[in-house]
């Protein structure tokens, strides 16, 4: 076991995590009707952070993401793309406690929100809680 976190240490060290078709994997679907959430408000502020975020500007998606989680502070999709807006400009602290959320609102998540959120725990150092969730993405 301890071979197997190396080795996926190592990869997770070498590879850039996402990319736009990693993001779409990892929310998941993208019709109103499959999101977690039910909050019509919550829904166009998501929509209007994904359009910001597909032109970088990172800042305005943010905004949009809070606005959307004071509607529903359980709409998860929300969450995974503020982590991966943290990703993007290397904050890792953010990145990891937004996952952190997604997997306490969601348990049975994507396999791959694990494997992103443990990469985000070891960026910051957290290795031990690090490697808890790379061991939850490989059991999956």
């Amino acid at each position: 076991m301890g071979m197997r976190f190396l080795t996926l240490l190592l990869v997770l060290v070498s590879v850039k995590l996402f990319s736009q078709q990693d993001i779409e994997s990892v929310i998941g679907p993208q019709s109103r009707a499959d999101l977690s959430t039910k909050s019509v408000k919550a829904i166009m502020f998501y929509e209007g952070a994904l359009k910001f975020f597909n032109s970088k500007q990172d800042e305005a998606s943010l905004k949009e993401l809070d606005k959307a989680l004071l509607e529903d502070s359980l709409f998860y999709e929300a969450y995974l793309l503020k982590a991966e807006i943290y990703n993007l400009r290397e904050d890792y602290f953010n990145e990891a406690n937004n996952y952190k959320k997604v997997v306490k609102i969601k348990p049975d998540c994507n396999p791959l929100v694990y494997l992103y959120y443990g990469a985000s725990l070891i960026n910051t150092g957290e290795y031990k809680s690090a490697r808890n969730n790379l061991n939850k993405d490989l059991v999956s």
